[in-house]
């Protein structure tokens, strides 16, 4: 039988004997002071300025340094966060992209919002002539003439994308080197007057080249998403070819989807 008292709902026992229901047990401390941290690097923290110190942080939980310390020390092992010495600590970079954005704006733009430091460098900036593959997918014969454009892109000084343009080589003149250094790529082609109106992409998980490993920083054969995209204008011709090189521990891909209501409006899940 179940009744109220002081301490909440009890179960009375066969023998008549009342058992207080258990109440649930507080989280440790340094748990605690983990949960508050991931809160506020999920709001942001750490990328413009660094994570609270472990002073401010004992003092406002009056708890020990060593255990705000340990609670940063979870932190750091998860690779979350990184301790830099008289710098403090700051959270570690990783850019997502949304999948179902396209509202003009490039990288400058959508990742400054998650890191405090926005670069990129043109390695190559040429006219080139088209592989098989890109000419295949531009429908052009074999070594015409395209704009090429190789960018690394980093993000608080870690590289996060190794990037691979073809476009049409009236944007030569139109566009400069250090245009790819400052803005997006979908605004310059605007500007030069071939605006996209649709970007088909597939991305899949890869090991690391010997020359993506040595851009991006990391090991050879080590975890990278590619991402292979054909953008199209309003009357289906194509005017981009890419392709982009993401370390797999810095780079996530978001996608939404609106789901309809079923014909029969249950919730069978398909």
């Amino acid at each position: 039988m179940i009744e109220t008292g002081e301490d909440g709902p009890t179960v009375t026992a066969a023998k008549g004997t009342a058992r207080p229901r258990k109440r649930a047990r507080r989280d440790p401390a340094y748990v605690q002071i983990e949960r508050y941290l991931r809160e506020l690097l999920d709001a942001g923290a750490g990328i413009s300025e660094p994570m609270p110190s472990e002073v401010d942080l004992a003092r406002q939980f009056g708890v020990s340094i060593m255990t705000v310390r340990q609670a940063y020390t979870r932190l750091v092992n998860a690779g979350i966060v990184r301790r830099m010495p008289f710098r403090g600590t700051w959270a570690v970079t990783h850019i997502t992209d949304d999948l179902g954005q396209r509202d003009g704006h490039g990288y400058p733009e959508n990742w400054v919002t998650q890191a405090r430091d926005v670069r990129a460098e043109v390695l190559v900036f040429e006219d080139r002539a088209a592989t098989e593959k890109v000419a295949q997918r531009f429908r052009v014969p074999v070594g015409t003439r395209f704009l090429y454009v190789e960018r690394l892109r980093r993000a608080n000084g870690k590289p996060i994308a190794w990037d691979v343009r073809w476009l049409p080589q009236a944007m030569t003149g139109a566009v400069s080197r250090a245009d790819f250094e400052s803005a997006a790529v979908f605004r310059l082609m605007e500007r030069a007057g071939f605006p996209a109106a649709i970007m088909q992409s597939d991305i899949t998980a890869a090991e690391a080249s010997e020359k993506a490993a040595e851009l991006l920083a990391v090991p050879p054969r080590s975890p990278v998403l590619v991402r292979d995209s054909t953008s199209l204008d309003a009357s289906g011709r194509t005017v981009l070819v890419s392709t982009s090189c993401y370390p797999g521990d810095r780079y996530t891909f978001r996608s939404s989807t609106i789901v309809p209501p079923t014909s029969h409006g249950d919730d069978t899940d398909m």
